[in-house]
């Protein structure tokens, strides 16, 4: 806090940003002249997190859709976090779910990536920008819809949610704040062998698993490819050590409430891909989708191949858009790979697993909370 103290145009910055992030949910939930209103996807999802959590405050644990059938395959804490918060303080769940936490997690975002970024990199302009983009980086769906149709808009134009609806979201938007506060704990833990903390960031990546699922997949195979890498260097144990605590508690507090969980995942090869092409609220190049399935019902490999790699070069860039400016910092780590730091090989393999996971999977049901993969990176 001292550093940001000292740095006027950080705190401005984290400030605009939590607020423009805010503006999303804190509109929603109020009692207007027609009712109590709902802006955007909160009309379904913050009415369902409301109703769970005020279910878990009363000691069910039954969906609120499906009498009689309990909570199962789903990430149940950040709607226990709130349960536990209502029961403590009596305020409304409405207020504390649309007006006090989303700001709480906006400006927490803010400081721990500034934070975790001067840690890793010692440079204020770099933890300047890194968090300028974690604010405001967006895809280039705006630029699609502005050239097609005059207007600004198209965020999901290229499947992926962008930076500004992610309080829409806000398991997704608490596991953010856990993950930036475990890599802050790792690098001093492991700098300082201090056990204790260690020991703590075992349990922030651990209980991941059931606050956001796809963050907790992740960060356990980031952990477990950059333990290995430590390994390798002759660096030591300690970074597995941490892996196998994360992963005993991920197991325990993912196995219990996941019921059927393995038949969640389906393999679809470029699901994404191909519905990108199609679907008339997404990229919509019908031409280009037609032409990519039936080279692949023809069996025709050679353009098969090209159509659907073009696809993924536009997936990419158009999902990532602005962002991709952190390609320069991954093309000079893969040149100089012999001596990347432990926090590179677990990024690195976060971003990876975050783009290949979707391309070749999709969840049963809602197949697009696959792409939450693709958040991470």
């Amino acid at each position: 806090m001292k550093l940001l103290c000292k740095n006027w145009k950080m705190l401005l910055l984290i400030l605009v940003g939590t607020i423009i992030w805010s503006l999303t949910m804190i509109k929603s939930g109020l009692i207007y002249d027609y009712g109590v209103g709902f802006w955007g996807p909160n009309g379904h999802d913050g009415v369902w997190h409301i109703a769970v959590i005020k279910g878990l405050a009363r000691g069910s644990w039954k969906i609120p859709v499906f009498s009689g059938e309990l909570l199962k395959n789903y990430h149940i804490g950040y709607d226990l976090l709130l349960s536990w918060i209502y029961k403590l303080t009596f305020i409304p769940v409405e207020i504390i779910y649309f007006q006090i936490m989303p700001p709480i997690l906006a400006l927490l975002t803010g400081i721990l990536a500034y934070k975790f970024v001067y840690d890793w990199r010692r440079s204020k302009l770099q933890a300047f920008w890194a968090t300028f983009f974690v604010y405001f980086g967006g895809s280039l769906g705006w630029v699609v819809t502005l050239i097609r149709t005059g207007g600004i808009g198209g965020e999901s134009l290229f499947w992926s949610q962008q930076s500004i609806s992610t309080l829409i979201n806000p398991p997704f938007a608490l596991s953010i704040v856990l993950i930036l506060a475990g890599l802050i704990l790792l690098q001093k833990g492991l700098k300082s062998n201090n056990k204790r903390q260690l020991t703590l960031v075992s349990f922030i990546f651990g209980i991941l698993i059931q606050i956001k699922v796809y963050a907790g997949l992740l960060v356990i195979g980031g952990l477990f490819v950059a333990g290995l890498w430590r390994m390798v260097k002759r660096q030591g144990m300690t970074l597995m050590r941490v892996f196998s605590g994360a992963a005993i508690i991920s197991a325990l507090l993912f196995f219990p409430l996941m019921g059927d969980a393995g038949n969640t995942a389906v393999f679809k090869p470029f699901w994404f891909l191909e519905t990108m092409m199609s679907f008339p609220d997404r990229f919509n190049w019908q031409r280009f989708a037609e032409a990519m399935v039936n080279y692949k019902l023809a069996g025709n490999l050679i353009k098969g191949s090209t159509a659907y790699v073009v696809a993924f070069l536009i997936f990419i860039v158009g999902n990532f858009g602005t962002r991709l400016v952190k390609d320069v910092w991954i093309f000079k780590k893969i040149k100089d790979f012999k001596n990347m730091y432990f926090i590179d090989v677990f990024l690195l393999s976060m971003i990876g697993a975050g783009i290949i996971l979707p391309m070749f999977f999709i969840q049963r049901g809602t197949p697009w909370n696959t792409i939450q993969f693709m958040y991470y990176s």
